[in-house]
């Protein structure tokens, strides 16, 4: 598996041939290592926190549950061998409009929320992940405000 994911991104996590598959296979597995490393920073990754990445996963890119669950196993097994996991976002920042990220921090938000509490180990990913991915706070805030009016 681990050599599957190097032959999708290449050595440095990247990939240099310009193809738009490629390039859309690598922002696919990128969000789905986002979402998957959210859905583990509490230490407890539910079905039902699964469940909502499958959806996230089929409604942002288009995709069926096969190929959604197919990025989850691949990411999961990036989460356990790969320590720089936040590669990752450099494929988003070079791919996704300002835009986009704020959908990706939308849902990252949604998943957090999805056992109805903030716990501490979420909410300095989310921040840490709005800084790289270059969202200003005040739209970090308002993606959260979303989320949480959605809910009530």
């Amino acid at each position: 598996m681990f050599n599957f994911i190097k032959e999708i991104l290449g050595k440095d996590g990247i990939t240099h041939d310009g193809a738009e598959k490629t390039i859309k296979d690598d922002t696919r597995l990128a969000a789905s290592v986002i979402l998957l490393e959210t859905a583990y920073s509490d230490s407890e990754f539910s079905d039902e926190e699964r469940g909502l990445i499958v959806d996230i996963l089929k409604k942002d890119f288009e995709i069926n549950d096969e190929e959604a669950r197919d990025l989850i196993e691949t990411g999961t097994d990036i989460l356990k061998n790969d320590t720089n996991k936040w590669r990752y976002t450099n494929i988003i920042n070079n791919s996704y409009s300002n835009d986009q990220k704020l959908m990706l921090i939308q849902s990252v938000w949604e998943l957090i929320y999805a056992d109805n509490r903030l716990d501490k180990y979420e909410d300095h990913l989310v921040h840490r992940l709005s800084k790289v991915l270059h969202i200003p706070h005040d739209q970090l805030i308002e993606a959260k405000l979303k989320v949480i009016g959605k809910r009530e």
